[in-house]
């Protein structure tokens, strides 16, 4: 077991859009869980520890790498990071945030459907 396994899960969000992405950080942290916030598929690349538990809230049409592209990535790197995707049609309605966040969560601790936890 790595020391990353180790760690709490951390619920990874992926979107260049700030407004939507610190929406969906916001309501999951005052539910008490940790986020990451990436504002491109190449940040979250760049930054995230893959090894950690949890999963990624992922916008599908982002400028640059997409998050499908990124999703094959991952594919291609050997990570089974679970993923929920974002798209507009689920996503960026006025009840969009609510829609993301019912999918990861399950009554006080994260859907395991979506999370792997430690």
């Amino acid at each position: 077991m790595t020391a990353a396994s180790q760690l709490s899960p951390v619920i990874r969000i992926v979107d260049d859009d700030d407004r939507v992405r610190e929406s969906v950080a916001f309501v999951l942290q005052i539910d008490g869980h940790q986020t990451e916030e990436y504002e491109s598929a190449e940040d979250f690349l760049k930054f995230s520890d893959f090894e950690r538990p949890g999963c990624i809230v992922l916008d599908i049409r982002m400028p640059g790498m997409s998050g499908l592209e990124l999703q094959l990535e991952l594919k291609n790197r050997g990570s089974t990071i679970p993923i929920s995707h974002r798209t507009r049609r689920h996503g960026c309605s006025s009840n969009g945030t609510l829609n993301v966040v019912q999918r990861i969560l399950s009554p006080n601790r994260l859907n395991p459907k979506f999370c792997n936890q430690a």
